[in-house]
């Protein structure tokens, strides 16, 4: 044997061994080690054992014993590298969990919330979730925007580390603050965690980087609070008053394919922040998808729940500052790869 195959022996003998140590971890991970332990044990028996290589290979065609070797070790690599995500992931949601927890605990209430002049109305029952994430530059012109007409603005920082939360904390409005960033989709559900907990009967999704306008509000609260549907979608593209750039039309169109493919449902806009739950809606919709994909997972919910919607059309303004923060066609795979993944494992 050369230099070569002793690396390789060794390397597995040690992996091997380590899976054994492993075999003590709860029930839904042994499973796994037991796995990879005949994974390594496979491969020390084709590294040791020639003749078992060459029957081996010539059982699946191939030519060489030593291409059996590389082939198995890239698939166990590919296949270590699978489990080691499945581990990130898990503790991406625990880590997500306690920053929820601390978030919900010390939320920081407005000394004036609550109905207008003390009087129960239709704006006292709406909470809006804003998920900010370095918005401290564009966050107050959207909270100026709002709070003239609705009372409870739940403002989720989530994460920033350029004074959002303390921008937040000027106006009266619901302040959560995430310790570490978690993404969009966890910092939208630990508000609408909050909102219900609060009693909301209907939520607004609302982006903080001022691309929503708050006039287009009515229109999509009105079918919620009446009871005509669980929830309202908002579309740039049924009045086509948006100004999409060229590129991210492409994108969008794009995704409304993918959301039709994997959810079933045929929307004109697929990826547009501008929501309204009801509380039925909110009760019954958990993201789980931490970060942008939670866009695309809402969708597999609302059909998963026979959820009733309606897409309403709204105004997106884009300017040259919210499209260089914007998603990327590159972060877009990225998106899809997560999606796509929390969609099958369940």
């Amino acid at each position: 044997m050369n230099a070569f195959q002793w690396i390789f022996i060794t390397f597995s003998a040690i992996q091997a061994l380590r899976c054994l140590i492993r075999l003590r971890q709860p029930r839904s991970q042994r499973l796994v080690e037991l796995g990879f332990f005949f994974a390594w044990v496979f491969l020390l028996v084709l590294l040791t054992q020639p003749d078992a290589t060459m029957a081996v290979a010539n059982a699946l065609g191939i030519q060489r014993g030593t291409d059996l070797i590389v082939y198995s070790f890239c698939f166990f690599s590919l296949w270590a590298h699978y489990q080691m995500y499945v581990r990130y992931k898990h503790l991406e949601t625990c880590n997500t969990i306690m920053v929820r927890s601390l978030a919900l605990e010390h939320a920081h209430q407005p000394v004036t919330a609550g109905g207008r002049n003390g009087q129960e109305s239709a704006a006292a029952r709406v909470f809006i979730v804003i998920p900010a994430y370095n918005e401290a530059n564009r966050l107050p012109a959207v909270l100026e925007g709002l709070l003239p007409e609705y009372d409870n603005i739940v403002v989720v920082d989530d994460g920033s580390y350029d004074g959002t939360a303390e921008v937040a904390g000027c106006y009266p409005v619901h302040v959560l603050r995430h310790r570490i960033n978690r993404g969009q989709g966890a910092a939208l559900q630990t508000g609408i965690s909050y909102c219900l907990e609060q009693g909301a009967e209907a939520i607004v999704t609302f982006d903080a980087d001022n691309q929503h306008q708050p006039g287009d509000l009515p229109r999509m609260l009105d079918p919620v609070l009446g009871g005509e549907c669980d929830i309202t979608l908002g579309s740039r593209f049924l009045e086509g008053t948006s100004n999409v750039p060229p590129g991210r039309r492409v994108l969008l169109q794009a995704a409304r394919l993918i959301t039709w493919a994997t959810s079933g449902l045929f929307l004109s806009d697929s990826h547009n922040g501008l929501r309204v739950l009801s509380r039925k809606a909110a009760q019954t919709i958990v993201l789980r998808q931490d970060r942008m994909a939670h866009a695309s997972e809402i969708y597999d919910q609302i059909a998963a729940a026979g959820l009733s919607y309606r897409e309403i059309p709204v105004t997106i303004r884009y300017t040259a500052d919210t499209l260089a923060k914007g998603q990327s066609a590159g972060n877009a795979v990225n998106v899809l790869f997560h999606y796509l993944y929390g969609k099958f494992r369940g």
